[in-house]
């Protein structure tokens, strides 16, 4: 707990001494400190205790002036950004969150009011050295008196006492704020911040009625009625997903992918076999599990009031998985008690982000040492057995349960080959994007890779993909469709442009930029431009980021409108300097518009910041080559193939370019 605390006090810490409004004040506090002394002049005689009544007093003021202008933003900033939903749901409690937030503003004030003190002595340094013998005998104390630390030590416990004091009233404020806002006809708000409403969850628990009757052959439970909707799993994902978010004002109950846009598993997001690698949360690892596809949600192992697990450890497990069968050394190999024998140590391994959050993959998935050793992905086993090796796990797995694992998830083989850029991986992620056996994330994720497969058969899965029932399938199906020449891709997305949920007509706008203003049947005509200014009212909203401004840019050049575009690219590459995109789109919109010069200008600022970028050296050279300025060309392009020499497209790039080279 007391590293979780300290964490958290060091990020207040360093976040309050980049406030300008800290600086000033101390600033000032210093100023009225020496100007302490010209004011002591004034009296006869009583210099010296002027300066030190009026620098005590410049301390406190000035120390309670810093605890009001930091203090008060302290809880109110997360609310404000939206960052306390995502602080709330890491596992650090509300007190380690205050506390936390306590001791840096603490911190903060202790090292600024020393900063304070330094300055204070300081002056009665110098009154002390400047002031004859024969006056200072007259002293009935020493000017720098190290008495002084007494009264300052009281200071630093009233300020203290009065931050302690005011963030409780913050706090207590800002929960009553968001009571009244967001609850205002609620009785049961007992758990703070928790959004968690009696009578909301009633309207959301998708298992009011239903019961998990266990099967005495198998072992495992089965649910009375198949689960209707994804409503309480949805009002878990808003938080517990890795997702854009495309629209503001969501309510539980509410479709997800209305306001916002899971990522599907992706390299850099997830492993290959669909484990959890960058920090995806738990919603693209849920959506591909048995228990999600056998109707399990949220709240059967998770009680939405308290946040804690309905029953402790792998008791939670064995409300649908009977205990007889599943916790014995029969079935997990390990002595009964020990570590190695809870559920979640095999089937929910654990990944530890920003150092503190602890976090189980919530695929729940049967061990794999096979794929461990092929495909280089995490293995459960090792985090016990981190020395024996992946063939030395497999064989014990196999000589206690007298099979291979084998799991739920199938889809590893065609994502490793997917991830090393294999071309033999086109025919099995095809079958994953088609097969309804396979969870909707599953498939969503095969056809978001299949963008990077050109041809018919892609075109044959896209086609069947954007009238799938899953709106995960059919926004993920758009990026297939988005290969097709622009006027082949009006049969397949104009339907789309009305779809039941915004993400997917958003994307259905995106990928008919270019052709959506041709658009001339009324129907589909107030579609396009429906779901056209949804796009750009989420890019608006997203405008916080980099990337949101260059695609919203990118949007525009391909509706023809280059004004609107070269203003988004500019906007991004004066806030986001470092931001390659930005740079490289607002080059060619320049070069587009007779500008080349300008926008070699700009790259070559860009390329002082980011001298090993290949991308920068890319786009230069190509600039040069537009201009016939082949050898400087070469040259750039060179660079750029050096820096990223597995780059096929810089490499066929740089051999155009010799092969234009006059002989």
């Amino acid at each position: 707990m007391g590293r979780v605390i300290g964490l958290v006090a060091y990020h207040v810490f360093k976040e309050s001494v980049r406030d300008k409004v800290l600086y000033n004040l101390v600033l000032f506090a210093v100023l009225m400190i020496s100007a302490s002394y010209l004011i002591g002049q004034l009296t006869a005689g009583q210099d010296v205790k002027i300066i030190k009544d009026l620098g005590l007093a410049a301390i406190t003021t000035f120390g309670l002036l810093i605890a009001v202008f930091i203090g008060i933003g302290l809880v109110w900033k997360e609310v404000e950004r939206k960052s306390i939903y995502s602080l709330l749901v890491k596992p650090l409690s509300r007190r380690q969150f205050i506390l936390g937030k306590y001791c840096g503003l603490g911190l903060t004030l202790v090292i600024n009011v020393g900063v304070m003190v330094v300055a204070f002595y300081a002056v009665l340094a110098y009154m002390a050295a400047i002031t004859p013998a024969d006056l200072r005998a007259a002293w009935t104390t020493p000017a720098p008196d190290p008495a002084l630390l007494k009264a300052v030590l009281l200071i630093v416990v009233e300020l203290l006492l009065v931050t302690a004091l005011a963030l409780f009233c913050l706090v207590t404020v800002v929960f009553l704020v968001a009571r009244d806002l967001f609850f205002p006809s609620s009785r049961d708000v007992e758990v703070w911040f928790g959004f968690e409403l009696h009578g909301l969850a009633a309207r959301l628990d998708e298992r009011a009625g239903v019961a998990w009757t266990i099967d005495s052959t198998t072992g495992n439970a089965r649910r009375s009625v198949a689960r209707a909707t994804d409503r309480e799993i949805d009002v878990c994902a808003q938080c517990h997903a890795r997702r854009v978010h495309i629209a503001d004002g969501y309510a539980a109950g509410a479709p997800l992918l209305d306001f916002y846009d899971p990522l599907p598993l992706l390299p850099g997001l997830y492993h290959p076999d669909g484990q959890q690698k960058d920090e995806v949360y738990n919603h693209g690892s849920f959506l591909q599990s048995r228990m999600y596809a056998f109707g399990v949600t949220c709240g059967d192992c998770h009680d939405p009031h308290t946040q804690k697990l309905r029953l402790p450890g792998s008791g939670v497990c064995a409300q649908c998985h009977r205990a007889a069968k599943y916790d014995t050394t029969a079935h997990h190999g390990h002595p009964r008690g020990s570590p190695g024998s809870a559920c979640a140590a095999c089937h929910m391994p654990v990944s530890t982000y920003l150092e503190i959050d602890r976090r189980h993959d919530h695929s729940i998935r049967v061990p794999r040492p096979d794929l461990a050793a092929s495909m280089g992905v995490p293995d459960a086993c090792a985090a016990c057995h981190a020395g024996r090796g992946s063939a030395w796990a497999m064989a014990a797995i196999v000589r206690w349960s007298g099979r291979n694992p084998a799991g739920f998830q199938r889809f590893a083989a065609a994502f490793a080959a997917d991830d090393s850029g294999s071309t033999a991986a086109l025919t099995p992620l095809l079958a994953l994007a088609v097969d309804p056996g396979q969870p909707a994330i599953v498939r969503a994720s095969a056809f978001a890779r299949l963008a990077r497969y050109p041809g018919a058969a892609t075109h044959d899965a896209a086609l069947r993909g954007v009238r799938d029932p899953s709106p995960l399938v059919r926004r993920a199906a758009l990026d297939a469709v988005e290969l097709e020449a622009p006027a082949a891709r009006i049969p397949m997305a104009a339907p789309l442009l009305a779809d039941t949920v915004r993400a997917v007509r958003q994307q259905a706008a995106w990928v008919l930029a270019a052709v959506g203003d041709s658009l001339t049947a009324p129907a589909l005509r107030a579609a396009w431009l429906r779901a056209s200014e949804e796009f750009v009212a989420s890019q608006r909203y997203n405008a916080d980021r980099a990337e949101h401004r260059v695609t919203l840019g990118a949007f525009f050049f391909a509706r023809g409108d280059t004004t609107a575009a070269e203003g988004e690219f500019r906007a991004a590459v004066r806030d986001w300097p470092r931001h390659v995109p930005a740079a490289t789109n607002l080059a060619g919109i320049l070069s587009l518009r007779g500008r080349e010069d300008e926008g070699q200008r700009l790259l070559r600022e860009a390329l002082q910041r980011l001298p090993d970028d290949a991308e920068l050296h890319l786009a230069l050279g190509v600039s040069l080559a537009r201009q016939g300025r082949l050898a400087e060309a070469i040259a750039a392009v060179s660079r750029a193939v050096a820096l990223a020499p597995g780059n096929a497209r810089y490499a066929r790039t740089l051999a155009a370019l010799r092969q234009s080279t006059p002989r």
